[in-house]
């Protein structure tokens, strides 16, 4: 097996006739985080969706802890060990919270009773359906379900995006400690890089469909004239 979770050489990805991603290329090592930041429409998104096996790619190679994905459809890749937290959530609304977790699980350390007990909310509400959960609560439940595959690698997109300030809050520590107590391997999508940066230990910048910067993350926080350049959001 590979010292690298996943790597990624010269990847180009599309929709239709268009280029999103082209000669991406990066590395992350075992128990490594890696922050996406960048303008909306750069392709970060894209990106996770190439990575979870959703867009096939044009060109280049994917590898995942040594073994080459750059084919694999999405189910396989959740079986070797991949789980995605989508943008959109997509909670079903005709299953209860239970359902959602019984359906995704696979062995390992994740079960619906630690994950319970990890998102007290969730098992208050195990037996509500997808569609009666507030905004934190399915994103809370997209989370759960990601973890119960057991993966190595978890891709989340956006997380933070459109909740109240207090379930923020919560999730920046549920976050936070899947990294540092944990030690699962995340690829952030961020529009604020504040938080990004200060969880993951490595940095891309995406404009254009290309990595423009690549760097660790305490480099970036120092470097405000990039962010403003590239992200557009100051880090305070």
């Amino acid at each position: 097996m590979s010292d690298w979770l996943i790597q990624v050489e010269q990847l180009r990805v599309g929709y239709d006739e268009s280029v999103a991603l082209d000669e991406i290329t990066f590395s992350l090592p075992k128990g490594g985080s890696l922050a996406l930041l960048g303008r909306n429409g750069v392709g970060k998104s894209s990106l996770l969706l190439a990575l979870m096996g959703h867009l096939k790619a044009r060109k280049g190679r994917i590898a995942f802890d040594g073994v080459d994905i750059t084919t694999s459809k999405a189910h396989k890749r959740t079986a070797q060990g991949i789980a995605w937290v989508p943008q959109e959530r997509e909670c079903f609304p005709s299953l209860t919270v239970d359902e959602h977790l019984m359906i995704a699980a696979r062995p390992g350390p994740w079960t619906q009773e630690r994950l319970y007990d990890y998102f007290p909310n969730l098992a208050a509400r195990k037996n509500n359906l997808g569609n009666a959960l507030s905004g934190g609560e399915q994103q809370m439940l997209a989370i759960a379900r990601a973890l119960i595959a057991n993966p190595q690698l978890l891709l989340l997109d956006e997380p933070l995006e459109g909740l109240a300030p207090v379930i923020v809050e919560v999730l920046e520590e549920t976050i936070r400690s899947l990294v540092s107590e944990h030690g699962l391997s995340i690829i952030l999508v961020e529009q604020h890089p504040e938080f990004a940066l200060n969880i993951c230990d490595q940095c891309l910048i995406l404009e254009r469909g290309k990595i423009v910067h690549s760097s660790p993350s305490s480099v970036l926080m120092a470097d405000t004239d990039t962010i403003d350049r590239l992200v557009g959001i100051r880090v305070i």
